[in-house]
């Protein structure tokens, strides 16, 4: 494999595709009810990787590049362990067939300690988020957008201060769960630069803000300003999802074959029989 430098478009708008998803969402699946073997089903076929699972470390916002590794995970590259959680299925369509987790708790921590936020009087919590890279922001209910925005000073739903990027504070993901992950995502990366410069009309500059207003969905996304902050493994095979905290920046690293779930992988871990997560 190696890095494109140039593509030749079949059609607008011209854009790369790797395909690492899940055989049933190709496009012959979703329209010809067929599927073909994508990358992970071809270098498994090939006896190139063991399974069918990759691992994605996007690094810090100003970090120019992460990782994807076929087959394994960087044990040096996340702190703890991947904590494995069940793909849920589509209340859309009723299959699993996307990278759909639960998303259970959502805490702001700074240097006096971590308080679950609450809104309308109500611990808000959503069923359902779709892990997905190729989205920009963390898309939320508009319930959970609304309470934040005083604590950010959003602007116009879009704006918020760069300033932000230099505050020790952080929003707490929980997922799946009381035994589920936890990933801290910094203000440092909510405050996303803008192409073009702009000011506040106090002078002051401003960055994109990293959280969407989601409206009153089903489901909603997890993109890159929270998955810089997560390591996530991918098992296709057992349609499974592992997440741990990010390790920015290390210039350490120490790859590991990923045989799957019956194999013993010291630092990925599964629920257990009595475990709280969902496996619906």
């Amino acid at each position: 494999m190696a890095v494109a430098s140039s593509i030749t478009p079949v059609g607008p708008p011209p854009a790369g595709i790797l395909g690492l998803g899940l055989d049933s969402r190709e496009v012959l699946a979703t329209e010809k009810n067929n599927t073909y073997k994508n990358l992970p089903d071809q270098l498994v076929s090939q006896g190139l990787i063991p399974s069918k699972a990759y691992s994605l470390f996007l690094n810090d916002f100003n970090s120019s590049s992460g990782t994807l590794l076929l087959g394994g995970y960087d044990e040096d590259k996340f702190s703890g362990d991947l904590l494995m959680l069940p793909l849920q299925v589509d209340p859309y369509t009723g299959l699993k067939n996307k990278f759909l987790v639960s998303w259970t708790s959502l805490s702001l921590r700074d240097s006096s300690g971590s308080v679950r936020l609450e809104a309308n009087g109500t611990n808000q919590s959503v069923p359902l988020v779709l892990l997905d890279s190729g989205y920009t922001f963390i898309m939320v209910p508009t319930t959970i957008f609304n309470f934040l925005k005083p604590t950010f000073g959003v602007i116009n739903n879009t704006y918020v201060s760069c300033a932000l990027q230099k505050e020790a504070k952080y929003l707490e993901f929980g997922l799946g769960g009381s035994n589920g992950p936890v990933i801290s995502v910094s203000y440092s990366e909510l405050a996303i630069p803008l192409r073009q410069p702009l000011n506040s009309t106090a002078g002051e500059p401003l960055c994109q803000f990293g959280l969407a207003d989601g409206g009153s969905k089903k489901t909603f996304i997890f993109g890159e300003a929270f998955l810089r902050s997560a390591y996530v493994l991918f098992d296709l095979d057992t349609l499974a999802a592992g997440l741990a905290q990010a390790k920015w920046n290390s210039s350490l690293s120490n790859v590991r074959e990923y045989h799957g779930r019956f194999k013993d992988h010291p630092r990925v871990r599964w629920p257990s029989a009595n475990s709280t997560l969902s496996t619906s």
